[in-house]
């Protein structure tokens, strides 16, 4: 396997947020906590759009009734 060096400015923030503690990293690694914050964040809106459109009430019955339909119609 052929190695490739590169430099990134980050911010301060960034650094340590994503825990750049050494001046050289494993980019799967940054990767890694790159994709796990945005699929945090991802689910944080999510959550706040079922809030907001009251899909976070439905109940069960409700959820599998929706699913039911919808399979119908496909």
């Amino acid at each position: 396997m052929t190695i490739a060096q590169v430099q990134i400015l980050v911010s301060k923030r960034d650094y340590l947020k994503y825990g750049l503690n050494s001046s050289i990293i494993n980019f799967a690694k940054l990767k890694e906590n790159i994709l796990r914050e945005l699929f945090q964040k991802s689910i944080e809106k999510s959550l706040r759009i079922a809030k907001k459109s009251g899909l976070s009430e439905m109940t069960l019955d409700e959820i599998n009734a929706e699913i039911e339909k919808a399979r119908k119609k496909a």
